[in-house]
């Protein structure tokens, strides 16, 4: 569902057509069901687990673009998350970080040591932006800068994670639902944020694909040619304090 109105941010909208979807099928199993437990049907928190779970085993392209010569066609994307020669998924890359966060992230970080920021400093808040900030790509599968039509794809993601968190929302999962306000404005991990919550995602994100990357490199499983890496490399930069320091102790063995 990528309509303009998610990116209205029209909640009520959005409400109504899930559900108008929700009592057709209702409808249609009772008419096929005679006398059957109308719960049945209605047992949508477990669709939403199905939904989210999906980004387990999506693999990661990145690993797999060598060059930067051309954009890759939306024909070339699929036919590459088809392959089996894939170096990590989003399974792993959510598990790696949110070990990273939850062993070097502080339980309470002082206001002074990110005063240009905004919002309080949450680290249980952090690791569910970690565990919820691509689940979007359980719809467009993974896409990169590289392809051609990464703007729609991005912008399908982003769609499709605001209404699993509102979905997630309006079946009272209301932890899980908040996190679909707060992930609002990410577009990219790749941006720069203000708040100081999902700036140290963003962080941990890419300390973990540095860490990958460093991992690959010693193995001689990468096949980058030289611009690509460079250009890899120019991705890990942590803006905050803590994400330098968090990236220097990992780095150090």
């Amino acid at each position: 569902m990528t309509d303009s109105y998610l990116r209205e941010e029209s909640i009520l909208v959005v409400y109504f057509k899930e559900m108008e979807a929700l009592f057709t099928e209702v409808k249609k199993y009772l008419d096929a069901n005679p006398g059957e437990d109308i719960e049945k049907p209605l047992i949508y928190s477990a669709q939403i687990f199905q939904e989210v779970r999906g980004i387990i085993d999506i693999p990661i392209l990145g690993w797999n673009i060598n060059n930067k010569k051309r954009p890759i066609s939306e024909k070339k994307r699929k036919a590459m998350l088809k392959e089996d020669d894939h170096k990590e998924t989003y399974g792993q890359r959510i598990l790696e970080a949110s070990y990273i966060a939850l062993l070097y992230l502080p339980e309470n970080l002082e206001k002074e040591e990110y005063c240009r920021y905004s919002g309080t400093y949450d680290k249980n808040l952090i690791i569910r932006l970690i565990m919820t900030v691509e689940i979007g790509k359980t719809k467009t599968m993974d896409y990169t800068l590289y392809c051609e039509e990464n703007r729609e794809l991005a912008q399908e993601a982003r769609d499709e994670r605001t209404r699993i968190c509102l979905m997630a929302m309006l079946n009272d999962m209301t932890d899980f639902g908040r996190l679909g306000e707060t992930l609002r404005p990410v577009k990219s991990i790749y941006s720069t944020y203000d708040d100081i919550n999902i700036a140290l995602a963003r962080d941990i994100l890419l300390i973990q694909s540095e860490c990958k990357f460093n991992r690959l490199e010693e193995q001689g499983a990468l096949k980058f040619n030289e611009p690509r890496r460079a250009d890899f490399i120019n991705d890990f930069k942590e803006y905050t304090p803590l994400g330098r320091s968090i990236k220097k102790s990992l780095l150090a063995y």
